[in-house]
């Protein structure tokens, strides 16, 4: 790095030199463009005194604590690993919460919903602390945040997607076999109706025309004289 000058002070006072462009900055963090890679600055309490871009200087004062070179790649490798692990973290806490939800509804006593609900905090808070430092060692930036909301985000709408069709295709399979079992009800209510109707009929028959059951009698008597002759 040609003209690349750094002055620390008593660990109280930095200035570089070779600055193109000031990334980030908060007190305990300040990322900052060189005209080769990236310098990564991390304290307490730090802030920027005076900064000329033109010039490449800048002049930072706090408690220094550690200061890093990085590479363009890598840093942008080291942000995309972030975002990655951060995603896949939201997506795994996404689903720990669908399951404690269907777990809760099949749960009958109170005492069991508590004892699912801490489960369900403390394997969130142990997920999110290990995937946060697997991918930054603790260190909760922007896109770390962004990218675990994003991951929830996105898990939840796919998670509620598959189960709404799953609903829908349940609902649909009821509504039919019951469709079905009300037009088999209504057919046998009509057939046992028509049974019902012509037994009637059939006996009033009977009963308007008494000459035809005198003469249906009389053949059985005349039968039984010939018998006895």
């Amino acid at each position: 790095m040609e003209n690349h000058v750094v002055t620390i002070d008593n660990r109280q006072r930095i200035s570089i030199t070779d600055i193109s462009e000031i990334d980030s900055f908060d007190e305990e963090e300040i990322r900052a463009s060189l005209n080769d890679g990236a310098m990564i600055i991390r304290g307490e309490k730090l802030h920027i005194q005076t900064l000329d871009l033109a010039a490449g200087r800048a002049e930072i004062a706090g408690v220094i604590n550690s200061l890093m070179y990085v590479r363009v790649r890598e840093l942008i490798a080291s942000q995309a690993k972030t975002v990655v692990v951060m995603l896949s973290c939201g997506i795994m806490v996404e689903s720990l919460w669908q399951a404690r939800k269907i777990l809760q509804q099949r749960a009958e006593s109170i005492c069991v919903r508590l004892l699912e609900e801490g489960l369900f905090w403390v394997a969130s808070a142990a997920v999110l602390s290990m995937f946060l430092y697997y991918c930054a060692y603790g260190e909760i930036s922007f896109h770390a945040a962004f990218s675990f909301l994003a991951g929830l985000l996105l898990w939840k709408k796919i998670c509620c997607g598959i189960i709404s069709s799953w609903e829908k295709r349940d609902e649909a399979e009821n509504s039919g076999t019951t469709a079905r079992s009300s037009i088999w009800m209504r057919q046998e209510k009509n057939a046992r109706r028509k049974g019902v109707k012509r037994k009637h009929a059939r006996r009033r028959r009977h009963e308007s025309t008494p000459g035809s059951i005198q003469q249906e009698k009389w053949p059985s008597e005349d039968r039984k004289g010939e018998e006895r002759f």
